[in-house]
């Protein structure tokens, strides 16, 4: 829906803001995704901390493709670990949409992670790793990793562009929960060096992201992704080049479904039959439910002579 809109409209929905600062030298982002993490979560039922982490990945991924030249771009983020949260998995395109879903929570080690104080992603996800795969309809999909690091999933990420990408970036994502187990407040930003910048500009961001203060904190006060990139690159000459929309949008459908079924052999589709029980695909990135009836099946075998 968000797609169609333009100016305050735009603003008023979940969106993100893609500016420059210092002459070109800094790219920088920011989103608010309240809507689009709640919708992840209600799609999936998920519990508050679950959605937490995995709103994290959303935006992160949101934030890294809206950047790409290549509208054809897709991104796709897959934390993994040994931890009590095993994986998260975020898909991405260039026109601000996200799809993604939340491996199972352990309840029992969840829970002796929130009584010793140490409930984070990092911590919930255990030792892993990142993967990060890029691909586009004309050409091999890119692939690369990095071992997962403490603290929240942002800290991975600015580990990742540093060590794979070799762009000085600093990411940073929040979701928070209220009391109601809804989401809050959710938003983050990424900024970037671009090739050629002075050393000088190391120092000007570090200290406007300690004078910023925590992520959280100014989530909390309201404090969306225009005013987040005024306060990150202040006195370096910032100004916004573009809005683009932020949704949580799944791409599956029954034609897809119909396409996983009549993959299976004609064998395999009698025995199905013979059971009496339509074939129900699930798409793991939204949880909507599509069913074959038997007798779009039969026509499937009958058509196969």
């Amino acid at each position: 829906m968000t797609d169609t809109l333009t100016g305050a409209e735009l603003r008023a929905h979940d969106h993100i803001v893609r500016g420059t600062a210092a002459d070109g030298f800094v790219r920088a982002f920011a989103i608010t995704a309240s809507q689009t993490v709640q919708a992840a979560a209600d799609a999936h039922e998920l519990e508050p901390f679950t959605a937490e982490v995995l709103g994290q990945l959303l935006m992160a991924a949101q934030m890294m493709t809206c950047g790409s030249k290549d509208e054809g771009e897709e991104l796709a983020l897959l934390a993994a670990g040994d931890g009590a949260l095993r994986s998260v998995t975020a898909i991405a395109n260039t026109k601000g949409q996200v799809k993604g879903y939340a491996g199972d929570l352990d309840k029992a080690r969840f829970r002796m992670l929130r009584a010793a104080g140490n409930l984070n992603a990092g911590a919930a996800l255990g030792q892993g790793s990142l993967t990060v795969v890029r691909s586009n309809p004309w050409m091999e999909p890119y692939v690369s990793q990095c071992a997962l690091a403490p603290g929240q999933l942002g800290q991975t990420l600015t580990l990742y562009y540093l060590a794979s990408e070799q762009i000085p970036t600093h990411i940073a994502v929040e979701v928070l929960m209220g009391e109601d187990g809804r989401v809050q407040a959710a938003g983050g930003y990424l900024v970037q060096l671009m090739p050629g910048y002075e050393d000088s500009l190391v120092d000007s961001l570090a200290d406007n992201v300690s004078r910023a203060g925590s992520l959280r904190d100014l989530l909390a006060t309201g404090t969306g992704p225009e005013a987040l990139l005024e306060k990150l690159l202040e006195g370096m000459g910032y100004g916004e080049t573009e809005v683009l929309p932020a949704s949580f949008h799944c791409d599956c459908g029954f034609e897809k479904a119909w396409k996983t079924v009549s993959s299976l052999g004609t064998d395999e589709l009698r025995s199905i039959v013979a059971d009496g029980e339509p074939v129900r695909v699930n798409c793991d990135y939204c949880s909507t439910t599509y069913v074959v009836e038997l007798e779009q099946i039969q026509e499937l075998i009958d058509s196969r002579g």
